[in-house]
């Protein structure tokens, strides 16, 4: 097996994920209401995924490292082990950051744009 067909489960495992910065990978880990570490790629897509992390980290919803303070992440897995209250509270707050209906709300707003365009007779 691959670590992509293990991944769902690790994922599932685990209590306090290291992860890059992209959208798709966040917004899985916001459905699984997980604490999140972000080292964010630096330098390539305009810098997005440290700009993810920035928002994150500002709304309480994911721990950011730099990749140049890579030094200081076992004390920050060690210390959100630790500390089951700020787990959860990172993952809700994840959560909370990613709708989770998101495909129902963009099927809404298309209908109602339809509706806002027909030309009545």
């Amino acid at each position: 097996t691959s670590v992509s067909e293990e991944l769902p489960h690790l994922y599932a495992l685990a209590d306090v994920i290291v992860s890059r910065g992209g959208i798709g990978v966040l917004s899985e880990l916001a459905a699984l209401k997980k604490a999140v570490i972000v080292v964010p790629l630096t330098g390539v897509g305009h810098d997005h995924q440290l700009r993810n992390a920035e928002v994150l980290e500002r709304r309480g919803a994911a721990e950011l490292l730099r990749q140049e303070k890579l030094f200081a992440l076992p004390e920050i897995v060690e210390g959100l082990l630790k500390d089951e209250g700020k787990r959860r509270t990172l993952g809700v707050s994840l959560h909370a950051f990613f709708p989770s209906d998101a495909a129902g709300r963009i099927a809404a707003l298309t209908l109602a744009q339809m509706r806002s365009m027909r030309i009545e007779s």
